[in-house]
């Protein structure tokens, strides 16, 4: 299902990922130290702090914890869809400032929503929900909290599926 997830988002931001690979690539493999590449170079570097800090994490938590605190119960479920359902809503009403474009990103904001993700590890709960609304939180506007969450899922499917395909 995520694999599927991962080939509408791969097509949906195709320009986007396009735009960030090259320029991330002009920036660090070409020496290209145009203020456009910084950026996205940048912005580059944070989308794998966001995925390095969750990931130590979310392997202990999935081979550990989880399956003994959550296990198969549907009322856990129930829980993890009412508590995504509750930070969206919450998000809405709260009305955080949002002011920061993909430019003004930085490493806590990258970390913040990189260790939102660890509260998708209850079933149920949304990992673009949870990070969608950790970007918000950290002020960022809609569409730059919208792709850091989407970016996000392509390195997290992307290395779980590695990791179950080779387990």
């Amino acid at each position: 299902v995520h694999l599927a997830s991962l080939v509408a988002i791969l097509i949906i931001f195709r320009e986007k990922i396009i735009t960030l690979v090259s320029s991330a690539w002009a920036f660090f493999i070409k020496k290209e130290k145009t203020k456009s590449n910084h950026a996205y170079a940048r912005y580059f570097i944070y989308l794998l702090v966001a995925f390095l800090v969750f990931t130590p994490i979310a392997f202990v938590l999935a081979e550990t914890i989880a399956p003994k605190l959550f296990g198969d119960s549907t009322v856990v479920l129930a829980i993890g869809y009412l508590l995504t359902s509750g930070l969206l809503i919450a998000s809405d009403f709260l009305k955080f400032p949002q002011f920061k474009t993909f430019d003004k990103l930085n490493i806590k904001d990258a970390i913040t929503i990189g260790l939102s993700q660890v509260i998708a590890i209850i079933p149920g709960a949304s990992r673009s929900g949870t990070t969608l609304v950790a970007g918000l939180f950290r002020n960022l506007d809609r569409e730059t909290a919208v792709d850091f969450s989407f970016f996000l899922f392509i390195p997290t499917v992307l290395g779980a599926n590695l990791y179950y395909m080779l387990k």
